[in-house]
């Protein structure tokens, strides 16, 4: 029996539009998600969402430099601080 080995991330990785279409395809034709992830190492969740977001009509190129991951863009970390008076 061949094993599988599966190299561990060290981080997250960007995939472009036409790699995710490209393994969308795959999933039209019938594979399923489970062996798409294993085929090119690819956690199930990840190919799941891709397959969400191409139904939906959302599905894009990851840009790591996005309005996700800018703090500044962040609601959370911009709100204005309520002034307050010290007599």
């Amino acid at each position: 029996m061949e094993r599988m080995f599966l190299k561990r991330k060290t981080r997250n990785r960007a995939y472009s539009l036409e790699f995710k279409m490209k393994i969308l395809e795959e999933i039209i034709q019938g594979k399923t998600i489970n062996y798409i992830s294993l085929k090119y190492n690819i956690a199930k969740s990840v190919v799941s969402n891709w397959y969400i977001q191409y139904n939906k009509g959302k599905l894009k190129e990851y840009l790591p430099a996005g309005e996700i991951y800018n703090m500044a863009d962040n609601k959370k970390y911009t709100k204005k601080r309520k002034k307050t008076s010290y007599s």
